[in-house]
């Protein structure tokens, strides 16, 4: 552990001037439900995507993770590292190591920080040496989607620069139900279906840190789908449909 640090990305082809942090999806997230999918490795070294019995859709970190070794490497790094200080208990240490990572891998024009990109935030732990980072570095925005709500309790205190993301579609989504998370998001399987929940459809992710998405906000499926699922067949539609898209983000 010691001289390690954390591996940040720089941009991705739709977010810009953005750092991103990522962790292993489905083994960090334990509030998943619907979304819920792990990158698997069997004994051949072959990579491919488990899912479970209540997944609806797979997960799109997931199945990237299972398509490139790369980034496949890079969140059980994360994941790993972190890991070892939560059992250290060592929360200065963890502090400590998340902002020299992270003001490593930035530059000048950087002036976002997207966390959890996969994974999800799993620990308390975590969560306070995220918001103290936050407190460290004010000229940042930090944003992230989570679905482990239980985390923050009735009346979370967080950095100004800092914004939630409440995310449907797992184990605690009453509490978005409740009015207790003011921002969330829900993936929707048509552009009907979020017409019909009232919700501005985001394409580049503006509407987790900007004022726009404070009410919520619909994100539509994407990513690789299992065949012969509701979701493949959303999938199929949604491509087809393209140019309507358009007309209405």
């Amino acid at each position: 552990m010691k001289n390690q640090l954390f591996k940040f990305g720089v941009n991705n082809t739709k977010l810009k001037n953005t750092i991103t942090f990522s962790k292993s999806s489905g083994l960090t997230c334990p509030a998943a439900n619907k979304c819920r999918a792990i990158a698997v490795i069997n004994d051949k070294g072959k990579k491919s995507v488990k899912r479970f019995k209540d997944t609806e859709f797979t997960c799109y970190s997931a199945s990237l993770e299972a398509l490139y070794p790369s980034l496949y490497n890079l969140t059980r790094h994360n994941t790993g590292l972190l890991n070892e200080y939560i059992k250290k208990d060592d929360f200065n240490g963890l502090v400590e190591c998340f902002n020299v990572s992270l003001n490593k891998k930035r530059n000048k024009n950087i002036n976002l920080v997207r966390w959890n990109q996969s994974g999800d935030i799993y620990t308390r732990f975590e969560l306070e040496a995220l918001k103290k980072v936050a407190s460290m570095n004010k000229d940042l925005i930090f944003y992230f989607y989570t679905k482990n709500l239980i985390l923050f309790g009735h009346n979370h205190s967080i950095p100004n620069n800092m914004k939630v993301v409440a995310s449907y579609g797992g184990k605690y989504d009453y509490l978005i139900d409740r009015g207790y998370f003011k921002r969330f998001s829900k993936v929707v399987f048509s552009i009907n279906e979020a017409k019909i929940l009232n919700l501005p459809i985001d394409t580049d992710d503006t509407h987790a840190y900007m004022d726009k998405g404070a009410n919520g906000f619909a994100l539509l499926l994407h990513g690789t789908q299992e065949k012969n699922t509701k979701a493949s067949e959303a999938l199929k539609e949604i491509k087809r449909n393209k140019k309507q898209l358009l007309k209405v983000t």
